[in-house]
């Protein structure tokens, strides 16, 4: 069981329950524009002009399903993964403030806690993403559908593939994200640390995260 939180500090509980409604809020607004990205990356200007057409086209053929195409999983998914990515941030973070040589710098501090948050998450991630883009551009009007859901996908890909078929990409997530999250979260504390100096205080500075983020 997890500590209480300190005065001051959010607890790990309001952590992974803030991560989690965010994740799937954020995924509901964004998936269309995902679902664009994928068709346009395969398919190419050859079938779509841009991501309006493709979401056009798609809207046409299918209703809300066709913007909505692989979502089973991200559903599924979405919650723990983004869980797990803040929280282990968060948990990493403090982990390694224990040591003085990371309690003194801000930047090796954020900068080793992204990268750790990020290979935890792409245990979650990876195998999400194969299979949502799998589905995202399997023609379900067109022909060519190769998996009746999110279930059937898992399992196909589990049983014809194995592990390295539903982690296919990790090593290339890694190298791509890796990086990015370090830097993320690394500017976020930097500029979160600016407004609270700005305000004089690290309570009740609404601005802060509008700021960071």
């Amino acid at each position: 069981m997890a500590p209480p939180a300190q005065d001051g500090e959010v607890s790990v509980a309001a952590t992974m329950l803030g991560s989690a409604v965010a994740g799937i809020l954020a995924r509901v607004a964004c998936h269309p524009l995902d679902v664009a990205k994928a068709n346009l990356q395969v398919a190419g200007q050859t079938a779509y002009r841009n991501s309006y057409h493709v979401l056009q086209s798609n809207f046409q053929k299918e209703g809300v399903r066709g913007l909505y195409r692989g979502f089973g999983v991200i559903l599924l998914g979405s919650a723990p993964a983004t869980c797990l990515y803040l929280t282990s941030y968060d948990q990493s973070k403090k982990w390694l403030e224990a040591y003085p040589l990371f309690k003194s710098n801000l930047f090796l501090t954020s900068f080793s806690a992204g990268i750790m948050a990020e290979a935890l998450s792409c245990v979650f991630w990876v195998p999400i993403d194969v299979i949502k883009e799998r589905m995202q551009v399997q023609s379900r009007a067109g022909g060519g559908v190769f998996y009746k859901n999110t279930v059937d996908a898992w399992q196909t890909i589990a049983r014809t593939e194995g592990l390295r078929g539903l982690y296919r990409g990790y090593g290339a997530t890694m190298w791509s994200f890796g990086p990015f999250s370090a830097f993320f979260f690394l500017f976020y504390e930097k500029n979160k640390a600016l407004a609270e100096a700005f305000h004089g205080t690290t309570d009740n500075v609404p601005f802060t995260s509008l700021l960071a983020w």
